[in-house]
């Protein structure tokens, strides 16, 4: 059994509560450290994500589009 989790950039800022665990493979955002932890220890209990693939991703953070974009 496997839960792969693919964190997008990483930060030092606060923890916004908002970053959820996205299948689609084009979901990335930056998110803080603590959301990454939070959402893996989340996983973790979750019978519900083994031998499934995430990318974490924030929709209140910047994304990689609007990073270049902006």
């Amino acid at each position: 059994p496997y839960t792969i989790l693919r964190p997008g950039g990483r930060n030092d800022r606060k923890s916004t509560g908002t970053a959820s665990m996205a299948e689609d493979p084009q979901a990335f955002s930056f998110m803080s450290r603590r959301d990454v932890a939070l959402m893996t220890v989340a996983a973790i209990g979750d019978p519900a994500t083994i031998n499934k693939t995430y990318n974490l991703y924030d929709p209140s953070r910047r994304t990689l589009w609007k990073q270049f974009n902006d």
